[in-house]
């Protein structure tokens, strides 16, 4: 959580994320939240991982292990 709120911010009545790199891992990511309710999200040398995110906020399941 520490990691999380330390890219957390509140600008110009937005509230902004930017991660680059946390604990070693490669995250680039930015997310912005406007008054209105509306979500930027992008992400730089991610691939299609930014997907996979929209997906589960969408209520869709991923993958998962079958054994």
């Amino acid at each position: 959580m520490a990691d999380f709120f330390e890219g957390l911010r509140f600008v110009d009545g937005e509230l902004q994320l930017d991660l680059d790199y946390v604990r070693g891992r490669c995250v680039k990511t930015s997310i912005r939240v406007r008054q209105d309710g509306a979500l930027s999200l992008e992400t730089r040398g991610r691939g299609e991982s930014a997907r996979f995110w929209i997906d589960r906020l969408k209520g869709k399941k991923g993958l998962q292990l079958v054994s």
